[in-house]
């Protein structure tokens, strides 16, 4: 883990309350927001392919945006293959 997000995560707060493996909470404040709560959703780069070894084909690749932070690879292929079948490829990109 890079030295910058073990900071990070040194200087959150850990909120167990809705969760046994507990949220990271970073506060942050501006000229209007005082002390507001962010959550800090530590990601590996493991979390980021599922199933690398196939063959992409470009015209049955799609593409969906604005997923949520504990989204890895592995569950986006399993969601789109209990509504479409068929997946044999999953990548989680952050841009």
């Amino acid at each position: 883990m890079p030295f910058q997000v073990r900071h990070l995560l040194q200087n959150c707060t850990v909120d167990y309350s809705c969760s046994p493996d507990g949220k990271f909470l970073y506060k942050i404040s501006s000229k209007k927001l005082r002390g507001k709560d962010v959550e800090v959703i530590p990601w590996g780069s493991s979390d980021s392919t599922f199933n690398q070894t196939c063959k992409i084909d470009a015209q049955r690749t799609v593409f969906v945006g604005a997923l949520h932070g504990m989204v890895n690879a592995e569950l986006v292929a399993n969601i789109m293959n209990d509504l479409f079948g068929g997946v044999i490829f999953a990548g989680v990109y952050a841009s």
